[in-house]
């Protein structure tokens, strides 16, 4: 069972991860990848990163394409085409570090953004809930994919690289 403190460290982790890195479509395993590590890393808890699909009212607003075959193979790009989503999942708890920057964007539909804005309202930076609270308001997240330590540091290496990460 997770604490109200160990919950605040996380909320505190998000909010330094949304200020330095910075605003880029498809950051979500990027994201993702680099919240896990600081929390594995400087905490006590096991954070894992996940890929899936997530759907909300019942309308499909992520897939479920796989994207650990394209990580396995390095000649790929990565994002490409892909339309999954990754988020990470603490001890029964969904953190969703990217979900309001891409519900925010231009690109995003109107129909997808006004469902999120009438469940969690507007300016919202991360999301952090209990994955059965989520499924009572119909945001459902489904895992298909977990993670190895080595796709973890190949995301954290490529957001490096493209200098997504501020200080």
């Amino acid at each position: 069972m997770i604490t109200k403190e160990e919950v605040s460290e996380l909320c505190k982790m998000l909010e330094v991860l949304i200020e330095r890195f910075k605003n880029l479509h498809g950051s979500c395993l990027y994201m993702s990848s680099l919240l896990a590590a600081c929390i594995n890393d400087h905490t006590n808890m096991s954070a894992e990163v996940v890929a899936g699909s997530l759907k909300v009212a019942g309308k499909t607003v992520f897939s479920d394409t796989p994207i650990l075959p394209a990580l396995n193979n390095a000649d790929r790009n990565i994002l490409g085409s892909w339309d999954g989503h990754s988020w990470v999942q603490v001890s029964g708890l969904i953190l969703d570090p990217s979900i309001f920057r891409t519900i925010y964007s231009s690109i995003t539909p109107k129909p997808v953004t006004e469902l999120f804005v009438k469940r969690f309202g507007d300016n919202q930076n991360y999301l952090i809930g209990q994955s059965h609270k989520l499924k009572e308001i119909d945001v459902i997240y489904t895992a298909k994919e977990k993670f190895e330590k080595k796709h973890i540091d190949i995301l954290i290496n490529s957001a490096h690289a493209m200098g997504a990460i501020g200080s």
